[in-house]
């Protein structure tokens, strides 16, 4: 519960699984006002977060579960999907979608829209899986997460309506995928290992995390159909995606690389989440400076927070943006802003913790406002 910035634990569940970093929470598009969150098990996932074939154990499930009254998590429903390793989830009312790390492919449970008498109970049963992405495994994996471009969502009559699987492996790409067949219509190459994209609300622009790289980058992106947007094969109609900048996600001096970092105490800086305010004014960055616990002359990660463009939506302040903010932990995995956008919340998978910051809406800043414990959070999801 958060209230005035104060967060309250209510309860704790193992019922769905134990690693659940794939996430979200379906939109409403029905008379029921308890929340359904889907919860994707990572079967091949350690308690800190890691990832790799090594790992895998048993069946890789997506629940969904309704937030009853009392603020208790009531099973809907159980799919056992194909794919190994979910790690990440992209939700609509028509389908769930959930990348895996492991096996290289999106898995998409799809049903029919709902309708007001029988709100959860028209789910079809039908999963289909795209192709594994044609990449090498790195650091345990390739296809690292999922999304689709809200305005194209919105927009009924869009035919162009498209998945985005964002693919780590080498080579690294981003992925055009039909939502109702699975097919990878089309790879956009990324320039190093990319982790999420974002949308931006409104302009013609995506921002990606440079994972390997430290880095996130802002892309001239198509957006729906039409002139300037994708044909019906998942190639853009006239003007191709394209990098605009990239912009550090940890203060300089940059960090060296990841080899001396393990042996000398020096700081990672493998950025985990990149997230962007309702009116565009603002992005924030996650990061994580270690993947273990260890020398204790590493230093905490950061947030960053960056001003946006409103003209074309690249990040201003660039290398030096608004504010660098102490997680107070080492892995912050994952963020996310309050519905009124007056905090912002993230998770720590090294620190335990789950941190509520509060937002100042002008400029952008944040103060940590309350900080409670949970053990080993990878993904963090608002609901109303």
């Amino acid at each position: 519960s958060l209230s005035k910035g104060s967060l309250s634990p209510l309860l704790q569940s193992t019922e769905f699984g134990t690693n659940h970093e794939a996430l979200a929470v379906m939109p409403k598009d029905h008379d029921d006002d308890h929340p359904l969150i889907v919860i994707g098990n990572n079967n091949a996932a350690s308690s800190n977060g890691f990832s790799g074939p090594e790992l895998l154990s048993g069946d890789a499930h997506v629940r969904m579960a309704r937030l009853d009254d009392a603020n208790m998590l009531e099973p809907v429903r159980k799919w056992v999907v194909p794919g190994q390793g979910p790690i990440h989830a992209s939700v609509h009312p028509s389908f769930v979608a959930t990348a895996n790390y492991v096996s290289g492919t999106i898995d998409v449970i799809q049903r029919p829209m709902m309708d007001d008498n029988d709100n959860d109970d028209k789910w079809n049963t039908r999963i289909i899986s795209t192709d594994k992405v044609p990449s090498e495994m790195e650091f345990g994996g390739t296809m690292h997460s999922v999304t689709h471009d809200p305005i194209a969502a919105a927009a009924a009559e869009d035919e162009n309506f498209f998945l985005f699987g964002i693919n780590a492996g080498v080579p690294s790409s981003v992925a055009v995928i039909q939502p109702t067949t699975g097919q990878i219509l089309h790879t956009i190459p990324m320039p190093t290992r990319a982790r999420r994209m974002t949308f931006h609300p409104t302009l013609p622009v995506v921002y990606i995390v440079y994972e390997k790289e430290g880095l996130v980058a802002t892309w001239a992106w198509p957006r729906g159909g039409g002139t300037d947007g994708w044909k019906a094969d998942g190639t853009p109609q006239s003007t191709s995606p394209q990098e605009l900048q990239r912009c550090s996600t940890l203060p300089p001096p940059p960090p060296k690389d990841a080899e001396d970092a393990s042996s000398t105490g020096t700081a990672l800086n493998i950025p985990t989440a990149f997230l962007i305010t309702s009116d565009g004014k603002f992005g924030y960055t996650t990061t994580r400076t270690a993947l273990a616990h260890g020398d204790d002359a590493i230093p905490t990660a950061k947030i960053g927070v960056f001003q946006i463009n409103q003209q074309d939506g690249t990040i201003l302040s660039g290398d030096h943006p608004v504010q660098w903010l102490d997680t107070g932990g080492w892995n912050t995995r994952d963020c996310v802003l309050s519905p009124d956008e007056r905090f912002l919340l993230a998770v720590d998978v090294l620190g335990h913790t789950l941190t509520a910051f509060l937002r100042d809406p002008l400029t952008g800043r944040l103060e940590k406002s309350s900080t409670v414990a949970v053990t080993s959070p990878t993904s963090v999801v608002v609901v109303e």
